[in-house]
């Protein structure tokens, strides 16, 4: 099933998108930490994924995406982040196959 597209996400807690394309295509997204552990979750998000950390654990998550985080961003999986403008305050860490690839990274 695919959970919370184009939704609008707004908590002030953890929000955790872990189906296939959870959170995908979302209109607005405001969250202080972040998993993505879906197939294509997160990815396509149409407005500033601002958030204090996000991890991205899953083929394609977070891909093509502008993600702000105060913290730390974990793009850990195939193609995990591809195509987005990362900015993180602290770190971000590029583990999967093709992570982070074509990617504009601020840290």
């Amino acid at each position: 099933a695919e959970a919370a597209l184009n939704a609008d996400i707004n908590t002030k807690g953890r929000a955790e998108c872990d189906g296939k394309l959870s959170c995908s295509k979302a209109t607005y997204f405001d969250a202080k930490a972040t998993q993505c552990g879906g197939y294509e979750a997160c990815k396509e998000i149409t407005a500033l994924m601002d958030i204090s950390s996000i991890d991205c654990l899953a083929t394609r998550s977070c891909s093509n995406n502008h993600i702000l985080a105060a913290l730390n961003v974990k793009c850990n999986a195939n193609r995990a982040c591809q195509y987005s403008v990362i900015e993180s305050g602290k770190s971000v860490q590029c583990e999967g196959h093709y992570g982070c690839a074509n990617a504009d990274i601020t840290s």
